[in-house]
């Protein structure tokens, strides 16, 4: 079961997921929050649900590899909840909650 409690905002960032058997994959956050992310790419295919990525964020104002568990995968989409949350994501995500309209 996910457990982001946190706020999720809608906040598409360019990543690119690396499984360990080497494969990396490009894609695009649909939404994140402190605790994890939807990633929306191609080849989910090659995401296995219940394994351990890293999520490499390759945005101008964040750089960052965020070990990531994978919770559900399916064709439109990855749910990954964040192992560890680098303090300079930390930030970026601060910056963007605090900036984002809330209903």
């Amino acid at each position: 079961m996910e457990h982001r409690l946190d706020t999720r905002i809608q906040a598409p960032m360019n990543v690119v997921v690396h499984t360990n058997d080497g494969t990396f994959l490009r894609g695009l956050t649909r939404n994140i929050s402190h605790g994890g992310a939807v990633i929306e790419t191609d080849k989910l295919s090659a995401i296995d649900k219940k394994k351990v990525v890293r999520v490499e964020f390759i945005e101008d104002e964040i750089a960052a590899k965020v070990p990531s568990y994978v919770m559900r995968c399916s064709e439109e989409a990855a749910v990954v909840m964040f192992i560890t949350l680098p303090p300079a994501l930390q930030s970026y995500l601060d910056y963007l909650m605090s900036n984002a309209f809330v209903g």
